[in-house]
């Protein structure tokens, strides 16, 4: 009897594991639910100015970060290729727009909603 006891015992933990696992894998798969969570998370930071350095974090897969005067900051993609270093950027806390600020008075504005919106409708393509 046992036997029986242990394999069932092994049988439930097999279980359990299983269901965590796909359950974290759920919450970290780029789909809807997870598109809203990182806009949520971006709304939340807050920055402002001056870029000094521009480069690659490879330890941090490859993430696309920038140095301001004060603080580190890693920002997406799409928003990056377009900054420059000199700029100045401003992210209010509550809102979802990165506005950036460029010496000849040029101001460009990179909106985290529309950004999610494209990422959640190329998602449910897929």
């Amino acid at each position: 009897m046992g036997f029986l006891k242990d394999n069932f015992t092994r049988l439930i933990i097999l279980v359990i594991v299983a269901i965590g696992f796909f359950i974290i894998i759920d919450y970290f798969t780029p789909n809807e639910n997870f598109y809203k969570r990182m806009l949520m998370m971006r709304k939340q930071e807050s920055y402002s100015g001056i870029i000094i350095e521009k480069y690659i974090d490879k330890a941090e897969h490859s993430t696309p970060m920038l140095r301001l005067t004060d603080t580190v900051i890693s920002l997406e993609n799409d928003f990056w290729d377009s900054i420059m270093v000199g700029d100045s950027i401003v992210k209010i806390r509550g809102q979802a727009e990165i506005n950036v600020y460029r010496k000849d008075t040029t101001k460009i504005i990179f909106d985290y909603d529309d950004y999610f919106k494209e990422l959640i409708e190329r998602s449910k393509k897929q």
